[in-house]
C-alpha cells in the first residue's frame, strides 16, 4: 500500500490534477484518508462508486462564485452612498 499526494495519483491516474481537485469538490467528496493522501484503490474505489462523476465545469463554477461574492459586497452601502469601510 503506497500512499500517494493528489499530484502522484493524477499521474497513475493519467489524468490532469485538476480532475483530482474535482473530485475532492464534488458531492459527495472524495476524501484523501490519510492526511492529505490516499491509495490508487481507494481513488478507484471513489471513482466506481460515482460513475456519474465528471470534472467539466468545476474550473468554470469557481470564479462565478468569487464574482457573485464581489457584486454582493458592493450592494451592502451606508445611507449616505458610500460602501462600508471607506470614508
Amino acid at each position: 500500500m503506497s500512499l500517494l499526494n493528489s499530484k502522484e495519483l493524477a499521474k497513475e491516474l493519467r489524468v490532469a490534477q485538476g480532475y483530482i481537485c474535482a473530485m475532492k469538490a464534488w458531492n459527495p467528496p472524495y476524501v484523501m484518508k490519510y492526511a492529505g493522501r490516499d491509495t490508487l484503490a481507494g481513488a478507484m474505489e471513489w471513482l466506481e462508486a460515482h460513475p456519474d462523476f465528471r470534472s467539466t465545469g468545476y474550473h468554470r463554477r469557481r470564479p462565478l462564485q468569487r464574482r457573485k461574492r464581489q457584486r454582493e459586497s458592493k450592494k451592502i452601502q451606508l445611507a449616505d452612498g458610500h460602501p462600508i469601510g471607506k470614508e
